[in-house]
């Protein structure tokens, strides 16, 4: 397996490879514990396409054991991250990029906190189609390569803001003034003047 590259490098997308590849996201994700949000991850070609058959895979097992690639490392404790699509298999068409909408969810238990969430990208350089959504590394063909691209980003979360704390006998109180303020304006009414 070749060696990932570092966080949004380009570098050749598989070896000796005339093509350069990179993959990039959208940006920090910041959420209130118990939210989620959203970040686009794109494998782009730089200096050239993405040729069909190609298999571009965002989120699974791409050996017969770890590592993964997908959210890999960074997520704190009750966040998790989904991927739509998982991967791009295979590649239809020449195309410049191909991309994914990654969700981030979080619980209402998440720690809050400025976390530097690491994502990995997998790409198959031609061949058949592999079958999602996972498969080993016997699975591919001689002619075929294996590349891991790797992204990173901000999720922050904040607390979730305390619920405000009122005496118990203020909203009575005001539901009674508006009561007696109401009957005393029936009671006295308004009189017109001649």
């Amino acid at each position: 397996m070749a060696r990932p590259a570092t966080a949004d490098m380009i570098t050749t997308c598989f070896p000796n490879s005339t093509t350069d590849c990179q993959v990039t996201n959208s940006g920090n994700i910041e959420v209130v514990a118990g939210n989620s949000g959203i970040n686009t991850v794109t494998l782009s070609a730089v200096g050239g396409d993405l040729e069909a058959g190609d298999t571009v895979v965002f989120t699974g097992g791409v050996f017969s054991g770890p590592p993964l690639v997908g959210c890999i490392s960074g997520l704190p404790s009750g966040a998790g991250c989904n991927f739509n699509p998982t991967q791009v298999a295979p590649v239809p068409t020449s195309t410049g990029s191909e991309s994914s909408t990654l969700t981030v969810t979080t619980s209402s238990t998440t720690p809050p906190g400025n976390y530097l969430v690491t994502v990995e990208v997998g790409f198959v350089s031609g061949g058949e189609e592999i079958i999602a959504p996972a498969f080993s590394i016997q699975q591919l063909h001689p002619e075929q390569a294996f590349e891991v691209f790797t992204t990173q980003f901000h999720l922050i979360v904040d607390p979730v803001p305390p619920i405000p704390e009122y005496p118990i006998g203020l909203p009575i109180l005001a539901i009674f003034m508006i009561l007696g303020y109401g009957l005393l304006k029936r009671r006295t009414g308004v009189k017109k003047l001649p």
